[in-house]
C-alpha cells in the first residue's frame, strides 16, 4: 500500500514490516531512483518513507549567498527529525520497529547531521566528504560558479561556519552502524577529502568505493545497500 503523509510518501508492505526507512533525498532533482529502491525494499517487507525534508529546493549555491539562511536549514532538519520517527512509528502502529536512514547527496550530509539515537543504521551515499571546504575551493564548475560573486572574507566565514556539518565532523559522534558510499564516477567527490574521511572515521563507520556516477543508482550501488540492511536487522 502506497500513500501520502504529512512528511512525504508511504511505501508500506502488505506485511507487517520488519523494520523502517527513512530516504532522504537531494536537495533538489527527481527523487525517482529513491521511489524506485523504496518499491524494490516493499519487496523485501521494508516499510518506506520518502521524505519530504525542510530543506529540500531551499538549499541555494550550497549556501554561499546566504550563510545565515542555510544554517537555520540544516538546524530545521535536526530539529524536525525526532517527530517525523514519532509521526512514522505512530502511523504504522510499532513503537519497537526498526529505524534505518538512507541519505543520497546533501540528503546524506543532512542526515549525518540530524540523526539521533532511534535511529539503528544509516547510509549516506554520493555525499560530499566536507562540504565546507567543497564550495570554497573545489574547481567543479557548480562550485566555481557558486562563489563567483563571493569576496574572500565572506567565504572564510562560510568555511569556518559550516564546518560542524561536514561528514568528518558528524559521523564521528554517531554510534550507529554507518556506510558511506562514494562513486569512483562521481565528479563531486574529490579523493583528498575521501581520504582526510577515511582518516577520521570510527570502527562502526564503513567507507564503499562503488563505480557509479553522482546519483549512486546502479544496480550494485543498491545491491550493496540492502546487504548493508540485512545486516542492520
Amino acid at each position: 500500500m502506497d500513500e501520502n503523509f504529512i512528511h512525504g510518501k508511504l511505501i508500506i508492505p502488505s506485511d507487517t514490516p520488519k523494520a523502517l526507512v527513512i530516504f532522504y533525498p537531494p536537495a533538489t532533482g527527481d527523487k525517482g531512483h529513491q521511489a524506485e529502491e523504496a518499491k524494490k525494499l516493499k519487496e523485501l517487507n521494508y516499510a518506506s518513507l520518502l521524505y519530504d525534508p525542510p530543506y529540500r529546493k531551499n538549499m541555494s549555491k550550497g549556501g554561499l549567498a546566504d550563510l545565515n539562511g542555510e544554517k537555520e536549514l540544516w538546524k530545521e532538519a535536526r530539529e524536525h527529525f525526532p517527530k517525523v520517527v514519532q509521526d512514522f512509528k505512530k502511523h504504522l502502529g510499532s513503537e519497537q520497529m526498526k529505524i534505518f536512514v538512507v541519505g543520497k547527496n546533501i540528503g546524506g550530509s543532512v542526515a549525518a547531521y540530524s540523526v539521533d539515537s532511534s535511529v539503528n543504521c544509516l547510509i549516506i551515499t554520493g555525499s560530499v566528504p566536507i562540504l565546507s571546504t567543497f564550495w570554497v575551493t573545489s574547481e567543479h564548475p557548480v562550485a566555481r560558479e557558486a562563489r563567483k560573486d563571493i569576496s574572500n572574507q565572506q567565504l572564510k566565514r562560510f568555511q569556518n561556519e559550516m564546518k560542524v556539518f561536514d561528514l568528518t565532523e558528524t559521523v564521528l559522534g554517531l554510534r550507529q552502524k554507518v556506510l558511506i558510499q562514494l562513486g569512483t564516477k562521481d565528479p563531486w567527490i574529490e579523493k583528498q577529502q575521501a581520504d582526510t574521511l577515511k582518516n577520521k572515521i570510527s570502527k562502526n563507520t564503513m567507507i564503499q568505493w562503488i563505480e557509479d556516477d553522482h546519483i549512486m543508482a546502479t544496480e550494485n550501488s543498491v545491491t550493496q545497500r540492502q546487504k548493508f540492511l540485512k545486516e542492520c536487522d
